[in-house]
């Protein structure tokens, strides 16, 4: 029996591996801009330049909270020693698949 590719398939698929993809970035992005100072979340948010809501923000900086991440005092959040640890192995891992992937893009996977 031959495969039929349905659109609702491929958004599922798309959405499969998206939405982990997105959460990840955030978290990320989180931690890099308050790696430069701490921060309101609102101006997070502004930084981010409102490419995903504000519930969506919280609900991350209430993960990285909860992780001991970060840490809020008051309504300003900054980064913790963990954070930055976490932050700086993260750049380095994903600073490798980055060339990876633009290297898959250009057709230069080694075959």
């Amino acid at each position: 029996m031959k495969y039929v590719e349905n659109p609702i398939d491929v958004l599922d698929a798309v959405s499969l591996v998206e939405k982990p993809l997105v959460r990840g970035f955030v978290r990320l992005a989180v931690l890099i801009v308050l790696k430069k100072s701490s921060e309101y979340s609102y101006r997070i948010y502004k930084v981010l330049k409102g490419e995903l809501s504000l519930s969506t923000l919280y609900t991350v900086l209430k993960e990285l909270e909860e992780r001991g991440l970060v840490r809020r005092d008051g309504d300003r959040y900054s980064i913790t020693e963990l954070g930055l640890r976490v932050l700086s192995t993260l750049l380095t891992r994903y600073g490798k698949l980055i060339e990876v992937l633009e290297s898959l893009i250009a057709g230069r996977n080694g075959s």
